[in-house]
């Protein structure tokens, strides 16, 4: 199986350079693997760009370290857009030898719902970004809310959480996968 997911920037309060923007990237784009079953084989496939070359390179310093902590193939032959602004993603590839979760007509009451990331964690940046841009919301999110600090610490946990593979997930999921192989049997007869 294979997935793409390019952005811009996910927190633009932190370094562009940091390692936890590039994390947060491929991290999503795994996710989508994630939730299909998908956790053996995974080779990355960096997609980034910069307006300097001393950001791609840190950029693509960024993708390494990752692979690396996580045990993923990087492959980093492949070309880059090179349009000049910030770019960041992947192409992420996995194999799965047992039929995708594509059986949704199944799913019955009372069945556990597995998640790959928290419920409206992306909501807590927004807030955090709009918060620092409309003064008028930064009082009232401070009167009637949370301070500031308490909010930025929530933001910094949140992009902890976002910039980690949630590989767990399809560890689980895909122990519950039927095979393949048995499947093609029972249709074919």
């Amino acid at each position: 199986m294979a997935n793409n997911d390019t952005i811009q920037i996910i927190d633009p309060t932190e370094d562009p350079g940091s390692y936890r923007q590039v994390a947060t990237a491929v991290s999503n784009a795994l996710n989508d693997l994630f939730i299909k079953g998908v956790y053996r084989d995974i080779t990355i496939y960096p997609v980034y760009d910069a307006p300097i070359e001393e950001l791609r390179e840190k950029l693509m310093n960024n993708y390494r370290e990752f692979s690396g902590k996580w045990n993923f193939q990087l492959d980093s032959d492949v070309p880059q857009p090179r349009v000049n602004y910030l770019l960041m993603g992947a192409t992420v590839v996995g194999l799965l030898d047992k039929e995708p979760p594509m059986f949704y007509d199944n799913v019955k009451a009372g069945f556990k719902v597995l998640v790959t990331r928290p419920f409206g964690e992306l909501s807590i940046i927004s807030t955090y970004l709009t918060a620092h841009v409309d003064e008028s919301l930064m009082d009232e999110l401070e009167r009637d809310v949370m301070g500031i600090d308490e909010l930025e610490k929530l933001k910094v946990k949140i992009m902890e959480t976002l910039s980690r593979p949630n590989i767990e997930i399809a560890k689980v999921l895909n122990k519950y996968l039927p095979e393949l192989v048995s499947h093609l049997r029972m249709t074919s007869t």
